[in-house]
């Protein structure tokens, strides 16, 4: 049996290994690649359905947010591709903002702002039988037209 990948006395030289053996080894990283990728799609999140559900788009959350935010990174943050904890704590900062941007005065008092447990399935401590109290603001916002009010300029 050949050993793929083995040191000659010559020289280093990787072997590709047979066609009919997939993922044959650590050895080569295409196969690896693979299966991380696997490991990184955790599928829709629960911030897609919240920005769908406060009327919100990609752009009203780079818009909001105070640090350097991009459109790709909202648009991972949605699908479901894995985060670091400084990310998941920065887009659902711009959450935040983005909503308080479009509530009143009065109705800001009894805003329940949302932590990344709540808006991220993988985060720790994410509970799937959350119910979201902002269920009744989400609604004056929506017959509002979602638009901004106050800013806070």
């Amino acid at each position: 049996m050949a050993v793929y990948g083995s040191a000659s006395a010559v020289s280093f030289r990787a072997k590709s290994p047979p066609r009919h053996v997939r993922c044959w080894t650590s050895a080569f990283p295409r196969c690896k690649t693979l299966r991380v990728n696997e490991e990184r799609e955790h599928g829709p999140q629960p911030l897609d359905a919240l920005m769908t559900a406060w009327g919100l788009g990609n752009h009203d959350l780079v818009d909001a947010s105070t640090e350097q935010l991009t459109h790709k990174q909202v648009q991972r943050a949605r699908s479901g591709r894995t985060l670091t904890l400084h990310m998941m704590q920065k887009v659902t900062r711009a959450l935040n903002v983005a909503i308080w941007y479009r509530l009143k005065k009065a109705e800001r008092e009894h805003y329940f702002e949302y932590f990344h447990k709540h808006v991220f399935s993988y985060a720790k401590n994410h509970d799937p039988a959350f119910i979201d109290p902002n269920v009744p603001l989400m609604e004056a916002v929506g017959k509002r037209g979602g638009k901004i009010i106050d800013r806070g300029e």
